[in-house]
């Protein structure tokens, strides 16, 4: 839920909307471009206007085998300059940069700022350099709430608040519950990809802080082994968690066959890029796969690289799958487990479309 949100966009300038994963940037994002429209997997309380035209522009789709990345890439910028030469008085644009190249980025943020005129710009992003080459002002979102905004080269030199300073500093900011219980997070050198936030604690398997419990006990969900901590250590954790099956979603694993083998976790992967979808045939393949190892009592994680986006979607996918959620009720259950779960509209948007008359119920979620 969206909540304690007031912000202020003036003619001609630009609002970048920063935060960790799952604060709901892109949310906010979708309901003021989308002003009475439905979403997918939204409940709405009232209304919410916006008094002048507005142009939305998704986050670049992936490409698929059948589509050149650099068709895909045209028909974005093309998106973009067409939003910023038409009428709209808000241009709304959701990770403009995401997925670009470094010339098609540039030629993108010299866009944006050239034509952009008396026009007022509303945009997500996780590239700080983004957001100080399109100038303007930023406004952090952590826990759904606005926490702190203002010029942008200010934010990011002198940040006011502790959760700014954590961002600047990391790139993410906890969540008000793991403020408490967090661990100090290691400093990285830039924010281009936002770490994960913590989950809550009741979520988490012994050993393992990122496992991520949807059917407990059999099926989870976290972030790639040893992205933060120690790959060996974070294998045993799973091993000791009892996971058998390690589904990796990124476009490569990491993580060498043999070096699974050794703590007893078979390895399996489906790829797919960075806050895109699997098609319907691949998530199918996958629930079938799913179904089988629970079936022998082989407990299964799934993991991208933060553990959020593309896991979130394949693990509600299979709710949505195996038993027989909307997916309104998929999405409420994972995040019951972990918030940032399901990161992109094309995620939803995925979601709201797989409705697959699967198996009957073999296994059950507990509140």
């Amino acid at each position: 839920m969206l909540s304690a949100i007031d912000l202020e966009l003036h003619a001609g300038r630009a609002l970048g909307l920063i935060g960790p994963a799952g604060s709901g940037k892109s949310l906010l994002l979708r309901l003021v471009a989308n002003a009475g429209a439905e979403l997918p997997a939204v409940t709405h309380w009232g209304s919410l206007e916006v008094g002048v035209p507005t142009a939305f522009v998704p986050q670049r789709v992936r490409p698929r085998a059948a589509t050149p990345a650099d068709e895909a890439t045209r028909t974005h910028l093309a998106r973009v300059r067409a939003a910023l030469e038409g009428d709209a008085q808000l241009i709304c644009l959701d990770e403009p940069t995401a997925g670009l190249d470094g010339f098609s980025r540039a030629q993108l943020l010299q866009s944006i700022r050239h034509l952009r005129g008396d026009r007022s710009v509303l945009y997500v992003t996780h590239n700080r350099r983004d957001a100080l080459a399109l100038g303007g002002d930023v406004a952090l979102l952590a826990d759904r709430r606005l926490i702190e905004s203002g010029e942008a080269t200010s934010f990011f030199a002198a940040p006011t608040t502790e959760l700014g300073r954590c961002y600047v500093r990391t790139g993410s900011c906890p969540t008000s519950f793991a403020l408490a219980t967090a661990e100090p997070v290691p400093e990285v050198a830039d924010a281009d990809t936002t770490p994960a936030s913590p989950s809550p604690s009741g979520a988490t398997a012994r050993g393992h802080r990122e496992l991520a419990w949807i059917i407990p006990g059999a099926l989870a969900g976290c972030s790639r082994p040893g992205l933060v901590g120690d790959l060996d250590d974070d294998l045993a954790s799973l091993q000791a968690a009892g996971i058998q099956h390690l589904v990796c979603l990124e476009e490569t694993d990491p993580i060498e066959p043999r070096l699974k083998a050794q703590y007893g976790i078979h390895g399996h992967r489906l790829a797919i890029a960075d806050m895109d979808v699997p098609t319907r045939a691949e998530m199918i393949a996958l629930c079938r796969f799913i179904d089988g190892a629970l079936a022998m009592a082989e407990p299964v994680a799934i993991h991208c690289r933060g553990g959020l986006g593309r896991t979130g979607t394949a693990l509600a996918a299979y709710l949505q799958w195996a038993q027989q959620l909307s997916p309104a009720e998929a999405l409420t259950t994972i995040r019951r487990v972990e918030p940032g779960f399901v990161q992109s509209i094309a995620q939803l948007d995925f979601l709201e479309a797989f409705q697959p008359a699967g198996p009957r119920p073999l296994h059950t979620t507990t509140a």
